[in-house]
């Protein structure tokens, strides 16, 4: 009788164990899961700001060769 209280015992104890291990294994999956998410956004938000950046750039370039273009054609067109 002791011998069979003593081993539901331990697989009760064991039991608990593994729930506890289930359950820190769940928490470390869900962090995870939220740092690759973060990492997702982050990039996300570089690219987004690296393509705003991109377009201003292109944008500083162009418009004063467009202008100069114009200027030219205008100067052309009427000289």
């Amino acid at each position: 009788m002791m011998a069979d209280k003593g081993v539901q015992n331990t697989i009760e104890a064991l039991e608990e164990r593994w729930r506890m291990i289930m359950f820190m294994y769940d928490d470390c999956v869900t962090k995870l899961e939220e740092k690759i998410e973060r990492d997702r956004e982050r990039r996300h938000a570089r690219q987004k700001q690296e393509l705003i950046a991109l377009s201003i750039i292109y944008s500083a370039f162009s418009i004063p060769i467009l202008i100069m273009v114009f200027i030219v054609y205008l100067f052309v067109l009427f000289f």
